[in-house]
Parts: structure tokens; sequence; C-alpha cells
């Protein structure tokens, strides 16, 4: 007979966590009175599925696996959302400010090179 898996208190805690977000969506539309429910029952549900998935983690990990899926994926396209929007908003208008003003932090162009000579070879003593 297998022996079930151990979970650490950690893994449970982070089990039970994950079945919160439907509870505290339903809280939500009942505040908004989407849901014509009293919103006080999603709040007593809320630390019931914490305690039933910290004592009964077995049952409730696939659900884990694929809430902390979808976090991910969230996760992942707003990071770039959120990053795109700064590249739009503040760094490309900002290029184009400093470039009217005839401002190249970065052009090549305004020195034949950036090649510095070495200095001739001295006595190996110097460093003594």
């Amino acid at each position: 007979m297998p022996t079930p898996p151990t979970y650490s208190t950690g893994e449970r805690l982070r089990i039970g966590a994950s079945l919160l977000p439907p509870f505290a969506l339903l809280w939500l539309a009942c505040r908004k009175d989407w849901i014509s429910l009293d919103p006080r029952g999603a709040l007593i549900a809320m630390p019931i599925a914490l305690a039933f998935g910290f004592l009964l983690p077995a049952h409730f990990a696939p659900w884990h696996r694929v809430v902390e899926n979808a976090q991910s994926w969230i996760g992942r396209r707003l990071v770039f959302a959120l990053l795109s929007l700064v590249w739009i908003v503040v760094l490309l208008p900002t290029g184009l400010v400093l470039r009217a003003l005839g401002k190249r932090f970065l052009d090549p162009g305004r020195r034949e090179s950036y090649w510095e000579s070495a200095r001739p070879p001295g006595s190996l003593r110097d460093g003594f």
C-alpha cells in the first residue's frame, strides 16, 4: 500500500490559500450587488476553506496546481503588458523629445573612435 504524500506547513497553507480566490470573488460580487446574496456568507466560508485546505491537502493539491499555473500565466502576461506600457508612455516620448532637442547620448558619430591607446609597458618592478 503506497504511503500518502506528506506536506509541510508552508505547502498546506499555500494549498489552503489557493481555495480562497473563488470565495473572494463571490464576496466582491455580493458587495457590488451583482449577486443578491449576503457577502458575510463568503467571508465566513473563507477561513473554513483555508482550514479544509490545511487539514486535507491531498484532496485539494490538484486544484492548487491549476490555480498556481493560472497565476503564473497571468503574471507573465501582466509583466509584459506593464513593461510595454512603461516603454511606450515613458521611454519612447523621452527619447523623441531628447532627439528633437539635439541630445544624442549614444551617438557614435561624434567621435572617430572610442579606442584608447594603451600605455607602453613599464618595468615589472613598478607594481612593488
